[in-house]
This record gives structure tokens, C-alpha cells and sequence, in this order.
């Protein structure tokens, strides 16, 4: 869910890295991560969503299209954001929640 001071869902955008596969581009997003000294616990996890579905779940929720945006810094030319909805939209993160099965979600310390 969006905090209250946010605009946008904040995310990595996978392809950036033209990786060979989903788990090279999973540890390209913990070495970006490493990179920007985030400090992150063992238990932390990152959830990898087709975009396609995502904004199918945004619209679902908020009724309307959401905006994907890259926008890249210095130390992350992965990061990307999703606008839609807002930090008090439940039903949004709903939608986006049930997206996310066992199968899409990838330990953040290997």
C-alpha cells in the first residue's frame, strides 16, 4: 500500500537488465538493492508481477489505467513507479495481493 506522503507504488523494473533468465534478473535487483546500502532483513522478499495482470488488478480496483513510469536514478536504473490509486485505496491492494503466489516470490538475501 501507498504511505500517505507517497505518489507511487515504487518498483524495478526487471527487464532493465536484459538478464538470461528470471533468476539472474531477481539477483541484478539484490545487487542494485546492496548497492543503495538498504539494509534488509532475512526474512524480506521480493515479489516479481506481469505487468499486464498488474494493471488489469489496478484497473479492477481503481477503475482506472494506472501509469508505469521508469524512473531511474543514479544508484537504481531500474526503479520504476506505479501510479494509481491512492494510500487509502484497501481494494487496490487487495487486487495486487492476490496476484502474488508462491511461485512469484523470491527471497531478498539469497
Amino acid at each position: 500500500m501507498l504511505k500517505q506522503d507517497e505518489e507511487y507504488l515504487s518498483v524495478n523494473w526487471l527487464e532493465y537488465f536484459n538478464a538470461p533468465d528470471l533468476t539472474a534478473a531477481v539477483e541484478r535487483i539484490r545487487e542494485t538493492f546492496r548497492n543503495k546500502r538498504y539494509q534488509v532483513r532475512r526474512n524480506a522478499r521480493f515479489t516479481v508481477l506481469n505487468v499486464e495482470a498488474a494493471k488489469h488488478a489496478i484497473h479492477g480496483a481503481t477503475k482506472t489505467m494506472p501509469a508505469i513510469k521508469h524512473l531511474p536514478s543514479r544508484n537504481d536504473p531500474s526503479h520504476a513507479g506505479i501510479f494509481a490509486g491512492t494510500a487509502e485505496n484497501l481494494a487496490l491492494a487487495v487486487q495486487l495481493a492476490a496476484l502474488v503466489t508462491p511461485e512469484n516470490v523470491h527471497a531478498a538475501i539469497p
